[in-house]
């Protein structure tokens, strides 16, 4: 009865983790599909992500071609306020070595324990977090870090994978809600033009 207890449990949270996997491409193919604003994009994006992996905190960087720097546009977590805007380059910090090297990371405990990071400032009470780059066609997009600090447990390969796939199909969602926005303040300078030049015909030189 143990073992047959057992084993039912586990077929049980492998079955709620892959119905939370399905809502939660769910919710950001929804968004793509809608395009919504960017901000509330990135904010679902980063919900969701935090959802799927119980992460209690992260961000979402996007990639500003013109400063060639990661900008963390989306945060949530203690440290929310002190984190947006900051302006990461590449090779720097976590984000930064993901999105130079275009692979996915997992930290635990202290950062400069790792050998890749033995130089890098230590972050405050995180027990464990992880960078997923974003990619579209192979352009970066930006980055996903999500981090445990109430959580005293670890992420695992499994979650690494979840975010990363979650990433990918945010890089896509990103990517349409940047059109969205280009495409609406098009429009905008179109009607502007327009009455301004009606105006103009209107009123005699």
């Amino acid at each position: 009865r143990v073992v047959e207890r057992f084993f039912k449990t586990e077929r049980l949270e492998r079955e709620v983790g892959n119905l939370r996997d399905i809502v939660g491409l769910y919710r950001v193919t929804l968004a793509i599909a809608r395009l919504k604003p960017l901000n509330e994009v990135l904010e679902l994006i980063l919900k969701t992500a935090g959802d799927q992996v119980f992460a209690d905190g992260g961000s979402i960087t996007l990639w500003n071609e013109n400063e060639k720097m990661l900008v963390v546009t989306t945060a949530r977590g203690a440290d929310r306020e002190k984190a947006l805007g900051r302006r990461i380059r590449l090779g720097e910090r976590v984000s930064g070595y993901v999105a130079e090297r275009r692979e996915p990371v997992i930290i635990h405990d202290e950062l400069n324990k790792d050998d890749r990071f033995r130089n890098e400032k230590v972050y405050n009470g995180v027990r464990s977090g992880m960078s997923v780059p974003m990619l579209l066609q192979n352009k970066l997009i930006g980055t996903l870090n999500l981090k445990r600090t109430k959580i005293d447990k670890r992420f695992t390969q499994i979650d690494l994978e979840r975010a990363f796939v979650l990433a990918q199909i945010a890089a896509l969602a990103i990517s349409n809600a940047k059109i969205y926005e280009t495409m609406k303040g098009l429009d905008k300078l179109e009607s502007d033009f327009i009455s301004s030049a009606t105006h103009k015909l209107r009123t005699p030189l």
